[in-house]
């Protein structure tokens, strides 16, 4: 099984005063009301990667969210992941189905717009 991470957060085990310095030191920070840990930082991604498989005792995959129609999705599902410049780390991307809807430039273009706060 493959655990998928993505910008929303994540709930974890007890991992110990130890385990959580060196989640928050890789990049995780926690929000103590909902109790869950959320990538605050991709400075370190390998080496959130590399904890959180250690604590899970299982491959790590980053979760995209599509910014065309806000789905959430694995990297590893894209056919260009192998081609991909920045492939595995949680960020916006175009899933599947959106990739072959007609004139996809426009949709693009009009919520990167949105996005960035560009009328």
């Amino acid at each position: 099984m493959v655990i998928v991470v993505g910008k929303k957060g994540i709930k974890l085990p007890f991992v110990g005063k130890d385990k959580f310095a060196d989640l928050m030191k890789a990049g995780l920070g926690y929000d103590r009301v909902t109790r869950t840990f959320y990538i605050q930082s991709l400075d370190y991604a390998d080496r959130l990667k590399a904890t959180l498989s250690e604590i899970f005792k299982d491959d790590i995959v980053f979760a995209q969210i599509c910014l065309i129609c806000g789905k959430v999705f694995p990297c590893n599902e894209c056919e260009f992941f192998n081609d991909c410049k920045s492939n595995d780390y949680p960020s916006y991307c175009i899933c599947k189905s959106c990739i072959e809807k007609p004139k996809l430039f426009n949709l693009y273009a009009d919520k990167s717009k949105k996005f960035i706060g560009y009328r």
